[in-house]
Order: C-alpha cells, then structure tokens, then sequence
C-alpha cells in the first residue's frame, strides 16, 4: 500500500461506523450534514459505472455525479488528502428509516 492510501476497514476502525447520506436538497440547506462536513466527518465514495475500476474514495464532500457519501461519528482529519481503498460495504451502519407522515383529518374546503 502506497503512503498516499489507506484502507477502508481501517478508517471504520478509528472513525466508527459510517452512515450513507441521501442528499434530497441542495447540501447547504441541510445543516446536519455541512456541521459534519465541516467537522471532517464526510467521505465521499467515487463509484464508476463503466470498466474494471474499483470503488474509492477521498475525506471530504466533492460535489460529484455517481457518488455516494458517507458520514462517520468521528473526525477523518489524520486520513485527508489519502485515497481510501478497499471500500467494504458491508462496514456501513445499518441506517433507520423515518416513520410514515401522519395523514391529515382534514377535509379540504368544497
């Protein structure tokens, strides 16, 4: 492994467990994710769609198509500026999903 690398396995190792984010609006309008942006919380996976390459990664958010982002519990400072390789899914943390809206009892005005 280069000096320029390092494995995923054990940045989850130091940094925790990543969560996947879904950006559903633009990302500066969602304050949860740039306070951890700005932590150096966020990785951004690079997935290429065409070819043999493998999934990387790099710290920080890159606004870029095909990519996912991942959010950790703890600081990815001491990995910036290193290629993140090896990149296991499976090291995800299960994500929670949001309870159904509730229906209004409304009636809407004939």
């Amino acid at each position: 492994m280069s000096p320029g690398t390092a494995r995923f396995a054990n940045v989850v190792a130091i940094a925790g467990r990543p969560r996947a984010v879904t950006l559903w609006t633009k990302p500066e309008e969602d304050r949860d994710f740039m306070k951890a942006v700005k932590a150096h919380r966020v990785m951004t996976v690079k997935r290429d769609n065409v070819g043999q390459r493998k999934d990387h990664a790099e710290i920080g958010f890159l606004q870029e198509p095909l990519s996912l982002y991942l959010e950790f519990p703890r600081s990815l400072g001491q990995f910036a500026g290193k290629r993140i390789i090896g990149i296991k899914y499976d090291l995800l943390a299960e994500t929670e999903t949001a309870r159904p809206a509730k229906r209004s009892t409304r009636r809407a005005s004939p």
